[in-house]
């Protein structure tokens, strides 16, 4: 019988070459591979959160009423709040969990004889909303006033609504919203939390409605017996949170409405998007406070680790400031990416971050920031004002907002 000659074994000089390669190799990959997975984890971020947008348009759509996302926010790990040394203070916020928000349905009394009314009661400064019961009665009949509340539906509206909260009414089924909110201790213009006051931009001004124009129905009429109404409360969180991608973020000093809107970086706790049944943005709350959109809405998707303050020093670019850092700057890192809602329409979109071309040679220094030179928008900006640094969020925003205007193509 023939027999297969026995196989040589490798020896220990192979073997350590081959390791030596493999080492090499290995090393060599993994700065690639850690960028491939940071993109591709932010970019995971990314869809989750248009994904969740989407189904809460759906909802609002099937259910007939408002429906959104509630995003709870934080500071950075190891931020301190505010920053000591830094006036004014720099107020950071990112968020890694997202919850679904609905309305409650709409609140119309007790009874199908609740009435109410927005006036100023006597004693007061401010008017505030009352709820009546249709015939007259004055409890105090120095005052004139029709004060008469049969059903406690004052108890039952202080039970619906927290303290400190905004809820919005309309009478007889139509016309515009206006915002009241419940007083609390800590509210110098509204401090008693007994009462539901008509919210103004401006205290005593009567312009507190969604509009901005309209006069609530028989405002301040003593002896008036009160309409029919219906109060809209404010979202709820619904469910688990959503979490992002581990090392991911939304980064709330970037996100913001419009290419120069107002920006997101004004509320501490939470910010509330809300859908209407149409598909259109019904309106904001940040930290109890309803408002309404000014442009599209632009949320950036970054990295944990660059949630920085972007007037702060870095080492690593010659503006000496981190907004303009890739490697501590979320607006300056094109691995970032853009999510954004239209206002108008409930577009989602997301959109690679394009930041602006900038020269290098001569290069910038911490007073001039040459950006797309070259070409027509060529400018020259003081990267060291708040008024610079916003030029160039505007460009990195500009992309984001021409995708979601031409319907996310």
């Amino acid at each position: 019988m023939n027999q297969r000659p026995a196989r040589r074994a490798y020896t220990l000089t192979e073997l350590l070459v081959v390791v030596t390669i493999v080492t090499v190799l290995v090393a060599a990959t993994l700065p690639i591979a850690k960028r491939v997975m940071d993109d591709s984890r932010t970019r995971d971020s990314a869809r989750l959160l248009a994904g969740n947008f989407a189904m809460a348009r759906t909802f609002a759509a099937r259910n007939n009423r408002p429906f959104g996302l509630w995003f709870e926010l934080e500071p950075p790990v190891g931020y301190t709040d505010p920053p000591p040394a830094v006036p004014p203070p720099t107020v950071l916020r990112q968020c890694t969990q997202v919850y679904l928000a609905e309305v409650p349905p709409p609140y119309a009394g007790s009874t199908t004889s609740s009435r109410g009314i927005i006036r100023v009661e006597p004693g007061q400064t401010v008017p505030e909303f009352v709820p009546l019961y249709p015939t007259f009665q004055d409890t105090n009949p120095a005052d004139g006033y029709n004060d008469q509340d049969i059903s406690g539906e004052k108890a039952i509206l202080l039970s619906l609504i927290d303290e400190g909260d905004t809820c919005l009414v309309r009478f007889d089924y139509k016309g515009d919203w206006f915002r009241l909110i419940r007083g609390t201790a800590t509210n110098a213009f509204y401090p008693d939390p007994n009462r539901l006051y008509y919210f103004f931009t401006a205290p005593n001004v009567p312009t507190g409605s969604l509009s901005g124009t309209a006069i609530p129905p028989a405002y301040g009429n003593a002896t008036s017996p009160g309409l029919r109404f219906q109060i809209l409360r404010t979202p709820r969180r619904v469910g688990n949170p959503i979490e992002l991608i581990a090392g991911t973020c939304i980064d709330l000093e970037y996100s913001g409405m419009g290419q120069q809107g107002g920006e997101f970086a004004v509320p501490l706790n939470y910010l509330v998007v809300m859908f209407s049944a149409k598909g259109d943005i019904d309106g904001l709350i940040a930290d109890g406070v309803l408002s309404g959109p000014t442009g599209t809405l632009h949320f950036l998707i970054g990295q944990v680790g660059k949630m920085n303050d972007p007037g702060g020093a870095s080492t690593n670019h010659p503006t000496g400031l981190n907004m303009f850092d890739p490697a501590a700057s979320n607006l300056s890192d094109v691995n970032s990416v853009w999510v954004s809602v239209g206002r108008l329409n409930g577009q989602v979109t997301t959109t690679e971050n394009l930041i602006p071309p900038v020269l290098t040679s001569p290069p910038p220094t911490p007073t001039s920031l040459v950006i797309f030179p070259g070409d027509p928008r060529q400018q020259t900006l003081d990267p060291s004002t708040p008024a610079g640094r916003g030029v160039y969020l505007q460009y990195c925003r500009e992309v984001a907002t021409n995708r979601e205007q031409m319907g996310g193509k």
